[in-house]
């Protein structure tokens, strides 16, 4: 009979505070103190009920037990009863023009089974209703306030925990480091100690073996000393022996130098009466005569790759294993590096003049590139060469009208100097080619 007057006043206290509130923005929670709560409920569970403040949506997460709810009014209308012990029962639907009336009309089967007791405990009830409803608005605010004023206070509190566990951590940390440094230290001296008395002990044994060892050595010594003397006296007889014999060879091998010199001079003048220079470092002269490139005049310059060999692959494969923007670029670039040829030899140039594309031009400079690495990045840091590119290959000059070959010169591992991309090394390779030909103009 007891449990059936509570639920019975239960539902009636709902239905009074459903028809004293007709509609809600919000979810209220109205806990067993009186208090009301403006909230968003998120969870309800067995034990806890998890929501949000409807005031500060995007605040933390609160949990209440449900032992201390005596209902939720939702904003939907609908409201969650909670006997005393946390366990909710039918929920009560509020409807916006619902009276008291038409709760106690709903529940009326209910209330005359449990009248007689309902009498007894109905007084007390109206009692605390009528306080309650005093309390509960002036606690509304004071509660809302409060709640806050506790959740920050236990943030703090926990915060400053945990600052003191991690100081109380470190200073636990700094006394063990302590001990254990003293202990090494301790165990460190020990070992020093140790090695200090051995060390002193192996050289009192080493002095003793070094003073009888002393005096043999120095017997010994005696003797060395009169076999060296002996070997000095042979190897002087001998060394003035050797003199002889090597003034006699240096004075044969001077007199041949001189008759080589003389001899080279004779071709080096028979060369020149031919009108042109001699080779130069790199580069040998064929045929004809370099006096054609002292002429001022114009030639045109071709750059023949037809025949190139890279890395013993022909041009065109290796540009290929490269990648398609190798062969892409390739025309581009060589374009590039006979711009910059062109333009070094005539900057530097007194006599002969190169043009690109002018076959009007008397003479034909063609350069036939048989042999060619692109170098790389990496190399000596000290000699700028290292990693350059090298060219071999020869230069012919011909008279464009007859088309005969007035000059023809070899050239092998004309290297430049070492630049980031492979373009720019092979660019200062030719312009190496146009340094070594200019010398032939002189």
């Amino acid at each position: 009979m007891k449990g059936k007057t509570l639920l019975s006043a239960i539902l009636f206290v709902a239905g009074m505070l459903a028809a004293s509130a007709p509609s809600y923005a919000q979810d209220v929670i109205t806990k067993k103190d009186g208090t009301d709560i403006k909230a968003k409920v998120l969870e309800v569970k067995e034990k806890e009920v998890k929501y949000k403040r409807y005031d500060y949506l995007e605040g933390p997460i609160f949990t209440m037990l449900k032992s201390d709810v005596l209902i939720i009014r939702y904003e939907n209308g609908t409201n969650d009863v909670f006997n005393g012990k946390g366990k909710s029962v039918p929920a009560v639907k509020s409807e916006p023009q619902q009276t008291v009336k038409d709760t106690e009309d709903r529940d009326q089967d209910v209330v005359k089974k449990d009248k007689k007791d309902s009498k007894k405990d109905s007084k007390k009830k109206k009692d605390t209703k009528k306080e309650s409803k005093k309390d509960v608005k002036k606690k509304d605010k004071k509660a809302s306030d409060d709640d806050e004023e506790e959740v920050v206070e236990e943030e703090k509190e926990e915060v400053k925990k945990d600052v003191k566990k991690e100081v109380k951590e470190d200073e636990e940390k700094v006394e063990k480091e302590k001990k254990e440094s003293k202990k090494d230290s301790k165990k460190e001296s020990k070992k020093d100690s140790k090695k200090d008395s051995k060390k002193e002990s192996k050289k009192d044994v080493k002095k003793d073996k070094k003073a009888s060892e002393d005096e043999e050595e120095a017997v010994a010594e005696e003797e060395e000393d009169v076999k060296k003397d002996v070997k000095k006296e042979e190897k002087e007889k001998k060394e003035k022996k050797d003199s002889k014999k090597e003034k006699d060879s240096k004075k044969e091998k001077d007199s041949k130098k001189e008759k080589d010199s003389k001899d080279s001079k004779k071709d080096k003048d028979k060369k020149s009466d031919k009108g042109g220079s001699t080779a130069v470092d790199g580069i040998e002269i064929l045929s004809g005569d370099t006096f054609i490139l002292a002429k001022s005049d114009e030639a045109q310059v071709v750059f023949d790759y037809a025949k190139t060999v890279v890395e013993g692959k022909p041009l065109m494969e290796y540009l290929e294993d490269q990648g398609a923007d190798w062969v892409k670029e390739w025309p581009e670039n060589q374009e590039f590096i006979s711009g910059k040829f062109v333009d070094y030899f005539n900057d530097k140039s007194k006599s002969m003049t190169l043009v690109e594309n002018d076959k009007k031009a008397p003479y034909r400079m063609i350069i036939h590139v048989d042999e060619m690495d692109f170098g790389s990045v990496a190399g000596n840091p000290f000699n700028p060469y290292s990693g350059g590119a090298e060219i071999s290959g020869t230069v012919e000059i011909v008279d464009a009208s007859s088309g005969k070959t007035c000059l023809s010169m070899d050239y092998a591992d004309i290297q430049g100097v070492r630049q980031m991309s492979a373009t720019w090394r092979l660019e200062f390779a030719f312009i190496e080619l146009a340094k070594r030909l200019l010398k032939f103009t002189k």
